[in-house]
């Protein structure tokens, strides 16, 4: 009596085929969980380097003009801190003169 298999042999281009596209399925995975970490770093690093070109504008001013600016429309006329306002709503209220302000940057839920 003839030892018949049920089920006939994968071809070995199959077998090649198959291996191949889970190895481009695991690279592809681990490629896209590295571009969203890195997208999640860029924006924290983006809040905090936003919050310092505010401050050093209004560290500018002051060293210029002996106090800080009353609000932030006058830092942005004269002393630009280049911050994008459509990614970032910025939040300044001047406490004193001789005080810096308290400076708060909160990134938009929407871009328009």
């Amino acid at each position: 009596m003839k030892n018949r298999r049920i089920m006939p042999r994968i071809p070995a281009i199959l077998r090649g085929a198959v291996c191949m596209l889970s190895l481009f399925s695991i690279t592809l995975a681990l490629i896209l969980t590295g571009l969203v970490r890195a997208g999640k770093t860029v924006r924290a690093n983006g809040l905090s380097a936003a919050e310092e070109a505010v401050r050093r504008s209004a560290l500018c001013c002051y060293a210029l003009e002996g106090s800080y600016p009353e609000s932030y429309e006058y830092l942005k006329e004269h002393y630009p801190p280049g911050i994008n306002e459509t990614l970032y709503a910025i939040h300044y209220t001047a406490v004193a003169p001789s005080l810096m302000p308290e400076i708060a940057i909160v990134r938009r839920r929407s871009v328009p």
